[in-house]
């Protein structure tokens, strides 16, 4: 029979004890900087959650407001057509609908109540030496000077 060491037995004990107060230890930290993440990572998402609904909302807005300008404009109701073409214009700057409203817009003021003449004119001229009419578009836009 082999006799037992009880200086072997204490050691491997103490191993054994080591690794799993090291093991506990480890998992302590882990969870604590996962806790510490979870968060951030939730305040985050959140941030980009809103961000994004807030980029859907201004999109419809604007196509609101770009297709009542169109209506307003076809019901010959200037003054609303502006306001709506130029609040469309606050969310997409360069937008072609919006310019070329407002474009119709201003040139209607010019030829009807002698405002905005040089304005209506650089809006047209942007579109003229642009090569984005089709010759209906064109037609359509001659006929507001």
């Amino acid at each position: 029979m082999q006799s037992k060491n009880p200086h072997k037995t204490k050691s491997i004990f103490l191993q054994l004890l080591g690794v799993t107060i090291c093991t506990i230890a480890i998992i302590y930290f882990a969870i604590n900087y996962i806790d510490q993440l979870i968060p951030a990572y939730k305040q985050n998402y959140q941030s980009q959650k809103k961000e994004t609904a807030k980029e859907l909302f201004d999109i419809e807005y604007y196509y609101h407001m770009v297709q009542g300008g169109e209506r307003s404009l076809e019901n010959k109701n200037y003054s609303a057509a502006q306001h709506e073409f130029i609040t469309a214009l606050k969310y997409r700057p360069n937008d072609r609908r919006a310019n070329l409203g407002l474009t119709k817009v201003l040139l209607n003021d010019c030829k009807q109540r002698k405002i905005n003449c040089e304005l209506s004119n650089q809006y047209y001229q942007k579109f003229i030496s642009s090569s984005n009419l089709t010759k209906k578009e064109l037609i359509n836009l001659d006929s507001y000077r």
